[in-house]
């Protein structure tokens, strides 16, 4: 079922390679190639560079192996993202997941997950669900220190990728949890250092324009900055972590606060681009491919329940 599934991603890659790459892929290129070169600390000269540097490293290596768009970039691109989303049900699903892969892979190839890292750019959105897939269970067994360098490593691809210090929150203890989140932050933060002390460091300048969201409905074309990201982040944050600690000892919070994680921020967020529902979408499926591959035993486990229940 695997190779079906990356044969028609790689089908689809030779489709959509007809137009060129998203325009941030041009972006995230052109600070990767500053960030590769003898004056990395301007990586993040131009504001509209919103990405972390592993986004940036990454792009360019991609345009200077495969070019800036056509069958070579686009296959490299999606095809990468399709590998990581068998990857996460071999791992999270279990070998046995035929049934939930072939569930995931129509569903992707229908909706365009698997095109979107070349025609919008962003690859990082459906990676970042991986990653916060396996930190959520990494969390959950009581591994915080990897469970916090993959949160970390998430928020180097896309700045919001740090959200993931949510599944921290599903550690055994409060402690853990703490500990796991400061290794997150301390990931994510130590790269931008030395680019804060250069002085040429412009992330903080960029201005968006509100175009969807509840706030669209009050007001539109609204410039903002990141005060409200930062208050988009605090809130997000302020109902997903109680969440965490709550469900903590279920085995389907690796699925559920992912998903809660990336679905509130989306309620929230003042744009509502398309791509950035790829991210939720993969946890998704991914849970969804764990629950068919576990149908023997939820139903051994409810017919258990119903024979206490009709014993009483």
């Amino acid at each position: 079922m695997a190779a079906a599934f990356l044969a028609g991603v790689a089908a689809m890659a030779l489709q959509t390679s007809r137009g060129s790459a998203g325009r941030d892929f041009g972006i995230y290129a052109d600070a990767g190639k500053t960030l590769l070169s003898p004056s990395w600390l301007h990586a993040y000269h131009d504001p509209k560079a919103q990405a972390g540097v592993l986004q940036f490293a990454l792009t360019e290596i991609l345009r200077a192996v495969f070019g800036t768009h056509g069958a070579a970039l686009a296959l490299a691109s999606d095809l990468l993202v399709a590998v990581l989303i068998v990857l996460a049900v071999r791992s999270l699903a279990g070998h046995r997941a035929a049934v939930g892969l072939a569930l995931v892979a129509v569903v992707a190839l229908v909706v365009g997950v698997t095109a979107h890292p070349y025609t919008t750019g962003h690859f990082g959105e459906p990676i970042i669900a991986v990653i916060w897939l396996v930190a959520a269970r990494e969390a959950r067994r009581g591994r915080v220190v990897p469970a916090g360098i993959l949160v970390g490593v998430s928020g180097g691809l896309e700045l919001w990728g740090i959200l993931g210090v949510s599944m921290l929150a599903l550690a055994p203890t409060w402690r853990a949890a703490a500990k796991g989140a400061g290794v997150a932050a301390a990931a994510f933060v130590l790269p931008f250092v030395p680019f804060l002390l250069s002085g040429d460091f412009n992330l903080f300048a960029y201005q968006w324009h509100v175009t969807g969201g509840a706030l669209s409905l009050f007001t539109h074309h609204l410039t903002f900055g990141w005060p409200l990201r930062v208050l988009q982040a605090v809130i997000v944050l302020g109902v997903t972590i109680p969440l965490a600690r709550r469900l903590r000892t279920l085995p389907a919070a690796i699925f559920i606060v992912p998903a809660a994680t990336a679905m509130i921020r989306l309620a929230i967020d003042p744009m509502g681009t398309f791509y950035y529902w790829d991210a939720p979408l993969v946890m998704e499926l991914v849970g969804l491919a764990a629950v068919v591959s576990q149908l023997d035993a939820i139903q051994a486990w409810l017919e258990s329940r119903l024979g206490r229940v009709a014993a009483t």
